[in-house]
């Protein structure tokens, strides 16, 4: 997770384990996979608080209802 925040790609991730004499977590396969999982979910959920949000707006001003 660490990786994909900061925009970093497997190899890098695989660099840095190689370092650390650790095993790497995951294949680069499987890491794209989980990219684009966490892709579709953090879309998903932004959708939905921005809608939240923008009728949270115009319900504090009033403006839903009105003609």
């Amino acid at each position: 997770m660490t990786f994909m925040s900061m925009g970093c790609g497997h190899s890098v991730e695989q660099n840095w384990c190689e370092k650390m004499c650790m095993p790497c977590s995951m294949q680069e396969g499987s890491s794209q996979v989980k990219k684009t999982k966490l892709h579709k979910g953090s879309k998903a959920t932004c959708e939905v608080v921005l809608k939240k949000s923008g009728v949270a707006i115009f319900q504090s001003h009033g403006w839903i209802g009105k003609t």
